[in-house]
């Protein structure tokens, strides 16, 4: 995703800025206390209504079929597209995607959006060697040591 928006420049410094505030504003949040906090998606431009970077869009967005209703992206009504069932496919997803990494023998970590793009830009731009960073180089990163 993250060179997928970098393509598109769209990976700016408002973009970078708006992704470490949410990061901050979400570290260490379990998902129930992120939802009734009422974060926005750092993706959603809020003067516009209109996702930032929609072609590059994750998963969770794309099987939202709407035509750009930022009224589904707040945090309390995402899984409501009211037109597509979201639940099932994204279960579906998870579950293959659990099912390979248990596989694999490898972690998984859930992280918010915005931390996970922050991550994905330090590991492409080579900041942090991704056959290196083990579990406990990712907890010393969230926990900013």
């Amino acid at each position: 995703m993250y060179r997928q928006i970098v393509a598109m420049g769209r990976w700016t410094p408002s973009l970078q800025q708006a992704l470490k505030e949410h990061s901050e504003r979400t570290y260490d949040l379990s998902y129930e206390i992120w939802l009734l906090s009422m974060i926005p998606c750092p993706l959603l431009d809020e003067k516009t209504s209109r996702c930032k970077v929609y072609e590059a869009r994750p998963l969770a967005c794309r099987v939202t079929v709407s035509v750009g209703d930022p009224h589904l992206c707040h945090p309390h009504r995402i899984m409501q597209s009211g037109i597509l069932n979201k639940r099932e496919p994204l279960h579906e997803f998870h579950e293959r995607v659990r099912s390979s990494i248990k596989r694999h023998g490898i972690t998984m970590i859930l992280m918010p959006l915005s931390v996970a793009l922050l991550l994905g830009a330090k590991i492409v731009t080579g900041e942090i060697d991704i056959e290196t960073a083990d579990l406990e180089v990712l907890r010393q990163y969230f926990g900013g040591t």
